[in-house]
């Protein structure tokens, strides 16, 4: 699935991370800070055909991280 739309969402599976939807359904696109740690994404805009965010992965703190609406897509910048 490629979403057409990001935006974080809670699960008590995977804590705060980037979910997606293609206006049917919404699903994890990743799971950031493994496990039930949030990686709290925040401050998306998008640009281009990605959009940019700043996201915890428990490892590197706050950093920037880009997608384009799938969970190959999304990566740390």
């Amino acid at each position: 699935m490629k979403a057409s739309a990001v935006f974080a969402a809670t699960d008590n599976a995977s804590g705060n991370e980037l979910w997606g939807t293609d206006g049917r359904r919404a699903t994890l696109l990743r799971d950031i800070a493994q496990g039930t740690a949030s990686s709290e994404p925040q401050g998306f805009i998008e640009l281009h055909g990605h959009v940019y965010f700043s996201a915890d992965d428990g490892v590197h703190g706050r950093e920037l991280w880009s997608t384009d609406g799938t969970p190959g897509g999304t990566r740390l910048l």
